[in-house]
């Protein structure tokens, strides 16, 4: 989330995160469903792009709700729907990053979409599940006292990741991914190669497609320089 840094802003955000805790999640309705297994897919994608441009939490978290509504109808019609899959997973990551509540249960249903996906079309949406799995392993918990927990887990991580930059490599976000793993796991030259690649590859589009990534860049410039 950005900080905004506006002491008008302090008292509805105390509120919103006490109402939260109260009553878990802010309700959201679809008043129509589109009948279509691809409009409901399209809705789905619309929203996890509005949640990621969204400027607070509560947006957010009813744009994601909003997401895994529509992929949810999507894949009571067709199971095997990919974008309906993908967008699953990406939404339920997103609200999971915004709300901690039931984190391990949905670890486990982000890494089941994501793994059907590999199942049916492995490079579907330049190798998207690859690369979303290979950064949920690099940033879930290290230890968890459930059982069958999903942890942190960098060979995974650079599994996927690798394989991602082996499908797709002229997709920008693999490169920057897998450069910033490799960088965490210690393989210093190795990352500095992907991130040059990344450097090659920038485009206008990425601002749409991870509004963060300019950030991330930068401290992994200054991190290997």
């Amino acid at each position: 989330l950005k900080a905004h840094g506006m002491k008008k802003n302090l008292y509805p955000s105390l509120l919103l995160i006490v109402l939260l805790h109260a009553c878990g999640l802010p309700k959201t309705s679809i008043q129509t469903h589109p009948k279509e297994v691809e409009e409901l897919a399209s809705k789905s994608k619309a929203s996890y792009e509005a949640a990621q441009l969204a400027k607070n939490k509560e947006e957010i978290l009813i744009k994601t709700q909003e997401g895994l509504s529509y992929a949810e109808a999507c894949l009571k019609k067709e199971k095997n729907q990919l974008d309906c899959l993908y967008y699953q997973a990406l939404n339920r990551g997103l609200l999971t990053k915004n709300h901690i509540r039931g984190y391990q249960d949905s670890l486990k249903l982000m890494v089941k979409s994501c793994s059907q996906v590999l199942e049916i079309k492995e490079d579907y949406s330049f190798a998207g599940c690859h690369r979303f799995l290979g950064n949920l392993y690099a940033k879930a918990p290290r230890l968890s006292l459930q059982k069958e927990a999903v942890t942190r887990d960098m060979d995974k991580a650079l599994y996927h990741l690798k394989r991602a930059v082996e499908l797709a490599p002229d997709y920008a976000l693999n490169q920057l991914f897998y450069a910033r793993t490799l960088f965490k796991a210690g393989e210093l030259e190795k990352a500095k190669v992907a991130l040059h690649h990344f450097e090659t590859l920038l485009s206008p589009s990425l601002d749409k497609d991870y509004p963060e990534w300019k950030k991330e860049y930068t401290q992994l410039r200054e991190d290997l320089s």
